[in-house]
């Protein structure tokens, strides 16, 4: 449709499009898709995009391939609040980033609910209102995870937040009954039907985005086609939110990470039984995703010596590492989830490789595998964020869980 019809798009507060279309696909990345979509489509469509330096360099680089022109236009990067907005911060007049503005508007919101006592909203509102004339995003979403969202929504805002496209409601249903049994503490009361998770995600309207997805009978458990709720977190702070969860709950968040590549996973083995094959787009964006939570689900310190692994050979590696959500186990070995996803990216396991290693001579790409492997617990940091240490001392993890061989292509592949 893009390349027929012509159009005139505007799009706001875009943060980063990378320049190589396999990292997108492999950071899920769809709305920098999107974009590059639209790029490339009717010579006489019109892109206007409000955007960082970062996004304006990948789309710069598209248009050139495109044989577009392309014009950058350096605007303000720091706004002062509109004079009719509903929300007020009495005295503030500094001017901040335009998402600093967003997520104070959302706090507002939820303290105005939630904090029933004056004093409690006096010292909310002041607490939100400092880190807004500081433009301190993060310090609000710090704010809101910690003392204005409660357990339950902590969970679910968690589990959305880590899956970048979002999670359906029944997904998030099965999610959170699975995650209850591996920590009642987690969700408070029984096991919850998808009304319930509706029931509470109206809660957090002003934080959580709902749209309506269409899922195929292939993936229903009743095997019928039907729309359902989707659920999303801005893009502006999905990531601050993974960090909030790691930093206050760091067994939750891998936990839930855990959960997320079950889900990828089994999607990735209906798509083999289907006769779809392993090496389509749909399955490697599974198994991608599969990949990824499972070593942000690794908790380093539990990591042992590679040499007293053990596990039952009668059962597939991976139906005893990534089991369906409906199965009932237990989070497993973290040694055993660093060899098993290690060996699925640079070795072959039972004939079940996911079909990596073709597409790692790209080092930027090579990278985006790799890193994690050395800060699994920083699974919100994008690619240019993330830094190694010369010292090995960090990576004791990886010095223990892999051969000195498997260490050594490792390290040297990240470089």
């Amino acid at each position: 449709m893009a390349r027929t019809t012509p159009a005139c798009v505007l799009v706001s507060d875009v943060s980063f499009v990378d320049t190589h279309e396999i990292i997108r696909h492999i950071d899920q990345d769809y709305v920098g898709e999107v974009l590059v979509g639209i790029i490339r489509g009717h010579p006489l469509t019109r892109l206007l995009i409000t955007t960082s330096n970062e996004a304006d360099e990948g789309l710069q680089h598209e248009a050139l391939r495109a044989g577009r022109k392309a014009i950058s236009i350096s605007l303000t990067e720091k706004i002062s609040p509109p004079d009719d907005t509903a929300h007020h911060f009495f005295g503030t007049s500094a001017k901040v980033n335009t998402l600093t503005w967003r997520l104070a508007f959302v706090a507002q919101d939820f303290i105005e609910d939630r904090c029933t006592r004056e004093v409690e909203r006096t010292h909310h509102q002041t607490r939100c209102q400092l880190s807004l004339e500081h433009n301190r995003p993060l310090h609000i979403v710090d704010q809101l995870w910690k003392d204005l969202l409660k357990a339950d929504e902590r969970l679910l805002v968690g589990l959305i937040a880590s899956s970048q496209d979002g999670i359906r409601a029944s997904v998030l249903r099965r999610m959170v009954a699975a995650f209850k049994l591996l920590n009642p503490e987690a969700w408070q009361g029984p096991a919850p039907t998808e009304g319930d998770i509706l029931a509470h995600i109206a809660q957090l309207r002003k934080l959580v985005q709902i749209r309506t997805a269409h899922e195929e009978k292939l993936f229903s458990l009743d095997r019928h086609d039907r729309d359902e709720a989707l659920f999303l977190l801005d893009e502006g702070w999905r990531r601050d939110f993974i960090r909030m969860w790691f930093k206050y709950s760091g067994s939750n968040a891998r936990l839930g990470h855990w959960l997320i590549a079950r889900e990828a996973a089994a999607k990735s083995r209906t798509l083999r039984i289907y006769g779809v094959g392993q090496r389509t787009s749909a399955a490697l964006e599974q198994d991608i995703r599969a990949l990824r939570s499972l070593i942000s689900s690794i908790e380093p310190s539990g990591v042992n010596d590679y040499r007293n692994v053990r596990c039952d050979v009668h059962i597939p590696l991976e139906e005893q590492i990534l089991p369906p959500l409906e199965i009932h186990a237990k989070a497993p070995d973290a040694t055993v989830a660093l060899r098993y996803a290690y060996l699925q990216l640079l070795s072959d396991i039972e004939n079940e490789k996911i079909h990596f290693a073709n597409i790692l001579d790209n080092a930027a790409l090579r990278l985006n595998f790799l890193l994690p492997f050395f800060l699994p617990n920083q699974s919100w940091r994008i690619l240019d964020e993330k830094r190694l240490k010369p010292s090995l001392d960090p990576y004791k993890h990886l010095v223990v869980g892999l051969s000195p061989n498997e260490f050594t292509e490792l390290w040297n592949g990240q470089r």
